[in-house]
């Protein structure tokens, strides 16, 4: 693994290796998404949890993929000094994005429901310098009272790559150019707090869903 100074934020990259069953499996779960959006006359980019398609994590064709976000999460959380033995860690969303020829990108954004993102490339065109993903250097806290510039750092979209990055961290991917279609999953994952009797510095963090009550509504899914 390899791990870039991106702006004093550390992010993860590793280069994965799934069979070849593995990688047809994850395929035949977004096809048929794949292939409506392939034959929209659309140009920017598709996104899945803008159309719910964001709950890829619980399908069995994607353990593989959930097994390596936890090994990458194991060395993530050791960077930052979390102390594993009092967190929880949760995928809430996992999606595909899509991006045919001439497909307009993601426009800056971070993901500010979560805590920490995940990008693994299932599928990219070999040598192909477009649709690459961009980190920003955060200058938030001056408040653009000091004249410092916009750093940026791009990494670039390769089959089977995975990254693991703060959530918080401004990011894009460009215009997309190339006869084979580039697709990643994204996994949103968040940290709650263990319910460990007597465990220190739990305020303002999240707690455990389990312990979430609705208050309006008969079931979980209303």
């Amino acid at each position: 693994m390899e791990i870039f100074d991106t702006f004093y934020c550390p992010v993860l990259v590793n280069k994965s290796s799934p069979s070849e069953q593995t990688v047809f499996g994850m395929k035949e779960i977004i096809k048929y998404e794949e292939n409506e959006y392939l034959e929209s006359d659309s140009n920017t980019s598709y996104v899945g949890d803008k159309v719910c398609f964001d709950k890829l994590h619980t399908f069995k064709e994607f353990d593989w993929l959930n097994n390596e976000v936890n090994k990458m999460l194991l060395e993530f959380i050791d960077v930052y000094g979390i102390e594993s033995d009092k967190c929880n860690f949760y995928v809430q969303k996992c999606w595909p994005v899509i991006l045919k020829n001439g497909d307009v990108g993601l426009f800056p954004h971070s993901h500010p429901n979560s805590h920490i993102s995940f990008v693994y490339y299932l599928q990219t065109e070999p040598d192909n310098k477009t649709g690459q993903l961009y980190f920003k250097r955060r200058l938030d806290w001056w408040d653009g009272t000091v004249p410092f510039e916009e750093g940026t750092i791009s990494i670039p979209a390769i089959t089977n790559n995975c990254l693991m990055f703060p959530s918080s961290l401004r990011h894009w991917v460009d215009d997309y150019y190339g006869e084979t279609p580039r697709i990643s999953i994204t996994y949103d994952i968040t940290i709650t707090s263990k319910n460990i009797p007597g465990l220190v510095n739990r305020e303002m963090m999240f707690s455990d869903p389990v312990f979430w009550r609705k208050l309006n509504g008969k079931t979980l899914s209303t």
